[in-house]
């Protein structure tokens, strides 16, 4: 991509997680080879030790813009249990469409959420009030430095919203299905989990957990 070109990258982190929000974060540059040369990666493979470091790296680099969107439980549970609003996919094009209207840009590159790479980016465009062009790719998190610098954003902000609702209800682990800690909570919470702010309420992994 041409230098000097302003690009804004997208992605999210949370998508799949039980407990906590979902968090769309953008990051908007002219220097990609500053993201790369500070070594910016999809943020899975990196360590919460290094993301940090890179999140405050990319705060500090002159002109570049962030914008963060945290998206509630609670209305991702209402976009789940809704089957005209879309469903999460819908949810995280609006959020999307919302940062590259926040953030200077002439092109848009997103890690699509949705299995149908250009059905998922038309749906953006038709939500943003901007005419941008925009390129939505799977895995764009690993293939474009401005997205993986994206997903450092995202992740490293759902992380600190994760640590405060730990000081409220206690260690409930990384917040996804997959992870012992946090199914040994919910099994433990029981019923009580559906009303707790912080659980997704319509995720069926929460019914089959709280069965067994």
């Amino acid at each position: 991509m041409a230098k000097g070109l302003r690009i804004i990258g997208i992605d999210e982190a949370g998508r799949g997680s039980l407990i906590g929000p979902l968090v769309v974060a953008g990051v908007s540059a002219t220097d990609v080879n500053e993201l790369l040369r500070l070594g910016v990666r999809d943020s899975k493979l990196l360590s919460k030790k290094r993301r940090e470091e890179l999140f405050h790296m990319i705060l500090s680099i002159p002109g570049v813009k962030v914008k963060a969107v945290i998206i509630s439980p609670r209305l991702i549970d209402a976009y789940v249990r809704n089957r005209t609003s879309g469903g999460l996919n819908a949810l995280e094009a609006k959020a999307m469409a919302r940062i590259i209207d926040c953030l200077p840009g002439t092109l848009a590159v997103v890690d699509a959420a949705s299995v149908n790479e250009a059905a998922f980016g038309a749906d953006i465009i038709s939500r943003s009030k901007k005419r941008i062009a925009l390129i939505s790719s799977h895995y764009a998190d690993k293939n474009y430095a401005v997205v993986s610098a994206a997903s450092i954003i995202a992740k490293v902000t759902r992380d600190k919203r994760i640590e405060m609702l730990q000081s409220l209800y206690g260690d409930f682990g990384s917040g996804y299905p997959s992870d012992p800690i946090t199914r040994e909570f919910i099994e433990r919470m029981g019923r009580a989990a559906v009303f707790t702010s912080a659980v997704r309420a319509s995720w069926k992994t929460l019914k089959r957990l709280q069965l067994q």
